[in-house]
């Protein structure tokens, strides 16, 4: 995949908490906050989808087909029946 240097400005308290990640992980910070930004956007993109997929959910709930079990199965009809569960 491409890259590109991006320089941002973050407070001193979040910097030392990506240097105090690195260290215990031996990454550099660059690599801690590249996962961090990279997980973030990623995150970002699935709910991105799951709102989208919402809003078609909640238009099609006025309609007669709707299947009966979405309240029990949302997270299957969302996110696919083979979504992760997160802890």
């Amino acid at each position: 995949m491409p890259t590109e240097i991006m320089s941002l400005e973050l407070p001193i308290d979040v910097i030392n908490a990506i240097r105090e990640v690195a260290r215990a992980r031996a990454a550099t910070s660059q690599e801690v906050a590249a996962t961090v930004l990279q997980d973030w956007v990623a995150s970002e993109k699935r709910l991105a989808k799951a709102r989208v997929q919402m809003r078609l959910l909640a238009n099609g709930l006025s309609h007669a087909d709707v299947p009966t079990d979405v309240a029990a199965r949302h997270d299957d009809y969302l996110y696919g029946s083979s979504h992760k569960i997160r802890p």
